[in-house]
């Protein structure tokens, strides 16, 4: 087993069940939004923001922390204790949902504009000059939610998997200067053993480790099986996140009732707890501002939330001119609103 360092204010929130993550995406690649995504969460008092396995946007992640924490010391409506969140990169071991993006076959693309309608961060666009439209279509904005294919008539989309080596990967986030890394399993959650004595040495230098569970690639048997070989292997202090439908909050019908997807996550958090191991768990996929009072009414020992597609398309408006007075209180507040739903003493008066 592993003895992992703690950063102070992160495991004082997860013993406290106030944690809150910011989910960026795992394939979430504008380094803009990134930024700005930071920038806001930083301030807003979250704990851990989550970001793509890649140099630029880990780069722009830190970019806007520290953006934040200079804002945060000008300006006096903040207190001078703002507290760095801990930035942490998802990492591949098997196929995963978390890791695809859209490929477009403009052969095919009769430019409806269907899927403009639908994208939760607003990857596609049409431009019309004098009658001709033109299809753009953002990649780096696309973090595999997998909602446009079903709306093009066409079938001119199709999502195409991401596949990293997961050493690698580690190894170079941790020149990169990140203490945090969630492993994703897929449907392959053997996969961690079978690379561990290859990574556990890197594995060491971590200040946080998490694993997701997927609910909808794993089994209930499999959930626990995974949860308990993650603890055989990196020991108490861990996080489990529990993941209910990955990458739903995006969805149209989001956060119109007080559960949305989130069900499913506390089922899986239910059947971790089961298990009775000494680790943190965490809820996500299909989170909104109202799954803390899930968690608190479910009666499960569930540590914080994390919130991702959800969390990005309420701001995406506000994203692009962060730093304009409108947009920084529109953003703020909901940044803001959805930190204090998992219950943390807030920076900000």
């Amino acid at each position: 087993m592993l003895t992992l360092k703690k950063e102070n204010h992160v495991f004082e929130a997860l013993g406290n069940k106030s944690f809150f993550k910011l989910i960026c995406g795992a394939s979430f690649t504008d380094n803009v939004l990134v930024e700005n995504l930071s920038f806001i969460f930083t301030l807003a008092g979250a704990h851990v923001i989550d970001l793509a396995p890649h140099a630029d946007i880990v780069i722009a992640a830190k970019n806007g922390v520290e953006k934040a924490i200079e804002f945060g010391k000008k300006d006096k409506r903040f207190k001078y204790n703002l507290k760095p969140p801990l930035l942490m990169a998802s990492i591949q071991l098997d196929l995963d949902p978390h890791f695809r993006k859209v490929e477009v076959d403009r052969n095919l693309c009769d430019v409806c504009g269907a899927c403009v309608k639908v994208c939760p961060t607003e990857a596609f666009k049409i431009n019309e000059n004098e009658g001709v439209k033109d299809f753009i279509y953002n990649k780096e904005r696309c973090y595999g939610c997998g909602i446009c294919p079903s709306y093009c008539h066409v079938k001119a989309l199709n999502m195409t998997e991401v596949k990293m080596d997961p050493y690698n990967t580690l190894n170079d986030m941790l020149l990169l200067g990140l203490k945090s890394i969630e492993f994703h399993f897929g449907k392959n959650y053997l996969r961690i053993r079978e690379i561990w004595d290859k990574i556990k040495d890197l594995v060491k230098k971590l200040e946080l480790v998490s694993f997701s569970l997927g609910s909808g690639l794993l089994s209930d048997i499999e959930i626990k099986d995974a949860a308990r070989l993650c603890f055989e292997l990196a020991g108490s202090n861990i996080i489990l996140q529990c993941d209910g439908i990955p990458m739903s909050g995006g969805r149209s019908n989001a956060g119109k009732n007080g559960h949305n997807n989130d069900e499913l996550s506390l089922h899986v958090a239910k059947l971790i707890e089961e298990e009775k191991m000494p680790v943190y768990l965490q809820i996500a996929g299909g989170t909104t501002e109202f799954s803390f009072d899930n968690v608190k009414n479910s009666g499960l020992p569930v540590n914080g939330i994390a919130v991702g597609s959800y969390a990005r398309k309420l701001l995406i408006p506000y994203l692009n001119d962060i730093y304009s007075d409108q947009n920084f209180s529109s953003a703020f507040r909901i940044a803001r609103s959805l930190v204090q739903s998992s219950a943390v003493s807030g920076n900000y008066n």
